[in-house]
């Protein structure tokens, strides 16, 4: 799973290199929106803010279903561990 978040983040290429209905899917990674400011900060690019939104929103979402699971674990979470 790590190897395949390694190719879905912008790593070593920017987003403008995808086409628009790719960039749109990779940017539900949430690494995509830091990496791309990043990258536009560095280079003085000019930030894709549709990008790094929905990279926002996607964080977002993820941490409150992340926040809800542990929440409902959290009784037996120690039992688990």
């Amino acid at each position: 799973m790590l190897q395949v978040w390694m190719i879905a983040s912008p790593i070593f290429y920017p987003t403008n290199l995808l086409s628009d209905k790719w960039r749109l899917v990779f940017a539900l990674n949430p690494l995509t929106g830091i990496l791309e400011g990043f990258r536009s900060a560095l280079f003085g690019s000019p930030f894709d803010w549709q990008v790094i939104g929905l990279s926002c929103l996607s964080l977002a979402v993820l941490s409150a279903l992340s926040l809800f699971i542990f929440k409902k674990m959290e009784d037996k979470f120690a039992d688990l561990i």
